[in-house]
């Protein structure tokens, strides 16, 4: 990630969230926990939500986070062959590659996070 964020000449921070125990999988409780801990860090008004192991394979694929404009970042993802393969796996992508900008309202009306027992919306 380093060498990508470097040539696109950002100013940025990367924090890893992890999960302890042996309860299951929560990854909105991450995400939440993630943005609550990067902002006692520093002032950030971008933030970018990455799964560790989806890697970007092109510089074109800006890191940034215009106001007003969340933005899906894995649309095209090697596993798939880079073909869309319809709402289910966009759903799923979704949160593994998506940023937004601090004030920006966020709404996930195609994804519920019921399951998870803790919504993503508290911004």
């Amino acid at each position: 990630m380093h060498p990508f964020l470097r040539r696109q000449q950002l100013d940025y921070t990367i924090f890893i969230v992890e999960q302890d125990g042996d309860g299951p999988f929560n990854r909105a409780m991450l995400m939440n926990v993630g943005f609550k801990e990067a902002l006692k860090s520093r002032n950030f008004d971008c933030f970018i939500f990455h799964d560790i192991d989806l890697l970007p394979e092109d510089d074109r694929n800006l890191y940034t986070c215009p106001p007003g404009q969340p933005r899906h970042m894995s649309v095209a993802v090697d596993i798939f062959k880079y073909r869309s393969v319809g709402p289910r796996a966009f759903s799923r992508f979704l949160i593994d590659a998506f940023f937004f900008f601090r004030i920006d309202p966020i709404f996930f009306p195609l994804i519920s996070f019921s399951f998870l027992r803790l919504s993503l919306c508290f911004f």
